[in-house]
């Protein structure tokens, strides 16, 4: 190695001292507040000054370090060494306390060489002193303190004693090593193995063998001065490499009587004139050694410390990570417990809403009917009533059909003897007259004058029994009326959705409580584990304990509630106003189901229980009784008398049709015989004439006379025909035949239809068509029966439509009560349908708290590890390239 390395490593040292003298780096090594730090920091100044100095210093001169304890006779050594005792440039002995500067001692020659040796310290200071002096032209003594300090000790071995090339200790023969000596020769032996080390031992007429004399070989006690060595010698192995010294390294004096000076001198002169390059290189390698050495351990040093802080903030921080992971892991669960509060809350409302709706529902949907007429009651009344009219009308049809039978069939007898007598007397019209007037007349009742007598009062109890049936139903539509008012009323009273709403706030204000308690808790638990005193200790020589102490701030219980308050009042609306309100609005619907209570209750509905008799006997006539029934029983008879005379006239009419077919025939044949028989004398006479003309036996002259001719015998012709036809076809006869054979068979056509089976067949129709029931009388009675009935069902109808008008009430403020509700309802079931916008509101406020009260210390604790992390980079790139330069 050669001076260039050396001054790489007081580059080194410099750029590693100038990064600890960072604000930073000063506050991570703890600089201030850690010995070890603050030594380390001592140690990297005085390796400066030190390779500043040895850089500065001079090659060719030697430098022997003189140390010793305080009254060692170091400086008294030195006057007798240079001979400057009793001058000016003596050197003070016996001072208390002792100099605590480092002197140097050179002839005059050197002040330029050795100028850049002087600075100034905390501890020693070094100063330089020039004197005329041959012996000191290649030589620089230094004269160090003589004090036990161990901060002189340090600054000794670390800043000057590595540019010495040897080193004299002192130690006096009437005071041995005591523990002011140690700390120097233990550090020395450590660090500056290299620099040749001599004991020079002092006061040595302690081993006088005659004490009045001069000490001298002579006068020297051996044996005394052999012990003293054995004994220094084995004192000395508990802190110097005491197996490599031997008597040759001990050097015993006396300045007094210059015992061995000149030996001493001799030595210190042989070592500035008798220079050895190759052990002033070997020395100048060693001494290169031992700084990069203390630099790399210096180096080390704070880059250990700086590591395990990172180590200590890296598991601080880890711990305040998971304790932040927990807390984060606390919110996503009561999050989602918060989820299932509010599902379980919407549904709670939701179920106390539709409870509401499903017990007004039958009152809602309850109607009064107009009437009652239809209803299963009175329609079973009504049958029972038509029932016993029924009966009792039934009960009169034996006395009354068997006359009536009779008159009809008389009344058939007669038609059968004006049909018989008709058709046997009927004149020649009979062929074209319309034989459906042979239809007799309608039965003539009008003889019958018979009276009935009825009893109207056996009907008494049954109009009783509907009366009260049917005001019992209408009361007890009264009285469904008031029991739906009365339940309503009672579930006015239950509150149902308020309760639920309240429950349903309550356990989600619990929920919340109980989830920020846990919240605090992981603040509580992170506080413990990560603000604790040994972290704050730590975090302390780090300069941010301070910091920490006031983010360590605990929370004020007004603090959490406070918080609480917030999350739940940013999820739950305030509900006492609206609560207030809807319970405003419920007192006056209550308020008006209970006077319309009062009113449905005022008085029952009920018939007057002190009529019961309502009817009496009356008479009635027979024929108006059975009249209904004999009409029934003459459209039976004429149904089967008019079939019968329908198919017997369209009988006759296809007969007479036919018949005067025929009759227009024989008319057509004798008109054409009249035509041809015309027609073919005319011919005849015409020919003739043709003829006459052709053969010329007729002249023009004659034209109008054969005209003439010819007219007179075509007429005569024609007469002649028509005579001729008419007797060929007697017109006459032919139609009185046909005529009387049409209407014989008419007759008999007739009688046959209308025969006695016919008639026979009419009775027995009759005999059939006897009334099972009397309609007319059944009639009568109903009309009785309305006679009470009809006022009571008009009372009836009056009574419901009032009941109708208060039901419609009870409705109305139903409706309106499920309107309220179900605002409500709808008002504050938006809390829980909008979870994700909740689950946000919640996070904002446990963010909050976490931002308050871990994120500051984890951000500052982070913040620290990564001022530590640079510091550590900037350490190790020292580090690097030094090894890289060494390599080289």
């Amino acid at each position: 190695m050669n001076e260039t390395q050396i001054i790489k490593v007081l580059a080194k040292a410099r750029e590693l001292n100038v990064i600890i003298d960072k604000d930073l780096a000063t506050k991570a090594l703890e600089i201030k507040d850690s010995a070890a730090s603050a030594e380390n920091k001592k140690l990297l100044d005085r390796l400066i000054s030190s390779l500043e100095q040895y850089i500065a210093k001079e090659q060719n001169l030697v430098y022997i370090g003189f140390v010793g304890h305080f009254s060692s006779g170091k400086s008294s050594t030195i006057n007798n060494v240079l001979n400057i005792s009793g001058g000016s440039d003596e050197r003070p002995t016996d001072l208390n306390p002792t100099d605590t500067n480092i002197t140097l001692i050179t002839d005059k020659s050197n002040s330029a060489k050795i100028i850049h040796m002087s600075k100034e310290s905390v501890y020693v200071p070094v100063r330089t002193i020039t004197i005329e002096s041959n012996f000191l032209n290649d030589l620089v003594i230094a004269d160090t303190p003589g004090s036990g300090d161990p901060n002189i000790a340090n600054e000794l071995i670390q800043d000057f004693l590595p540019i010495c090339d040897y080193i004299f200790y002192f130690i006096s023969a009437a005071n041995p090593i005591d523990q002011a000596d140690i700390p120097l020769l233990r550090q020395k032996n450590q660090k500056l193995p290299f620099i040749p080390l001599y004991f020079v031992v002092t006061r040595s007429d302690e081993f006088k063998l005659i004490g009045e004399q001069p000490l001298s070989e002579e006068n020297l006690n051996v044996s005394k001065k052999d012990n003293f060595t054995g004994q220094l010698m084995s004192r000395l192995k508990e802190f110097a490499a005491a197996e490599k010294l031997s008597e040759d390294d001990f050097i015993f004096i006396d300045n007094r009587d210059k015992y061995n000076i000149d030996e001493l001198t001799e030595k210190i002169r042989s070592w500035s004139t008798e220079l050895d390059q190759t052990s002033l290189w070997n020395n100048h390698s060693h001494k290169l050694d031992f700084y990069s050495r203390n630099f790399n351990e210096l180096e080390t040093f704070f880059l250990n410390t700086i590591k395990d802080k990172i180590k200590v903030t890296g598991d601080f921080l880890k711990t305040a990570g998971e304790n932040i992971h927990k807390f984060d892991a606390a919110v996503e669960v009561n999050n989602e417990k918060l989820r299932n509060v509010w599902t379980e809350g919407e549904r709670k409302l939701n179920r106390g809403l539709q409870d509401e709706h499903d017990q007004l529902d039958s009152t809602i949907k309850a109607k009064i009917l107009g009437a009652l007429s239809n209803t299963e009651e009175m329609v079973l009344q009504d049958k029972i009533i038509a029932t016993f009219i029924e009966n009792q009308s039934n009960g009169n049809i034996g006395r009354f059909t068997s006359e009536l039978y009779n008159l009809i069939k008389s009344r058939i007898l007669i038609v059968k003897q004006d049909i018989g007598n008709t058709i046997d007397n009927r004149d020649t019209d009979f062929v074209i007259e319309d034989i459906k007037t042979i239809l007799p007349p309608r039965i003539d009742l009008s003889g019958i004058d018979e009276k009935l007598e009825l009893d109207f009062s056996k009907m008494d109890t049954h109009v009783i029994t509907y009366l009260n049936r049917l005001y019992g139903l209408a009361d007890g539509l009264r009285i469904g009326t008031i029991e739906r008012s009365d339940l309503f009323v009672s579930m006015l009273h239950k509150q149902q959705i308020i309760n639920a709403l309240d429950d349903v706030y309550k356990r989600g204000a619990d929920t919340i409580s109980e989830n920020f308690d846990k919240y605090f808790d992981v603040i509580a638990m992170y506080k413990q584990s990560v603000l604790t005193k040994n972290t704050k200790d730590t975090i302390q020589k780090l300069r941010i304990g301070k910091q920490l102490d006031d983010l360590d701030d605990d929370f004020p219980e007004q603090y959490k509630i406070t918080k609480k308050e917030e999350a739940i009042s940013a999820i739950y609306k305030k509900k006492d106003e609206k609560i207030f309100q809807l319970k405003s609005n419920i007192n006056e619907i209550e308020d008006k189901l209970l006077e319309l209570r009062r009113q449905l209750s005022s008085n029952d509905i009920r018939r007057n229980s002190a009529i019961n008799n309502f009817f009496g006997k009356e008479e009635f006539r027979i024929v108006d009784v059975l009249n209904e029934a004999t009409t029934s029983i003459e459209g039976e008879i004429n149904k089967l008398y008019q079939e019968k005379l329908l198919r017997s006239f369209e009988d006759h009419r296809e007969a007479f049709l036919i018949y005067n077919a025929q009759k227009q025939k024989q008319k057509s044949i004798r008109k054409n015989a009249i035509i041809k028989w015309t027609l073919i004398p005319t011919f005849c006479v015409l020919v003739f004439y043709i003829m006459l003309l052709e053969l010329n036996m007729i002249t023009p002259t004659a034209v109008f006379w054969t005209i003439g001719f010819g007219l007179l015998s075509s007429g005569i012709s024609a007469v002649l025909g028509n005579l001729w036809a008419k007797f060929k076809n007697d017109l006459t006869k032919m139609t009185e035949h046909h005529r009387e054979s049409f209407q014989k068979k008419s007759v008999e056509r007739l009688k046959s239809t209308f025969n006695d089976d016919f008639f026979n067949a009419l009775n027995l129709s009759v005999a059939e068509a006897r009334p099972k029931k009397l309609p007319s009388l059944e009639k009568i009675y109903k009309e009785k029966l309305l006679t009470v009935t009809q006022p009571a069902n008009t009372d009836i109808t009056q009574i419901l439509i009032g009941l109708n008008n208060k039901n419609s009430i009870l409705i109305a403020e139903s409706a309106k009560y499920l309107n309220l509700v179900s605002e409500f309802h709808s008002i504050f079931n938006s809390i829980f349908s909008n979870q994700d916008e909740n689950i946000i509101k919640i996070r904002l406020i446990t963010q909050e708290i976490k931002q308050k009260s871990i994120e500051p210390s984890f951000i500052l604790l982070e913040s620290t590890q990564s001022d530590l992390e640079h510091v550590k980079m900037e350490i190790e790139s020292i580090k690097v390239e030094l090894e890289i330069s060494e390599k080289i």
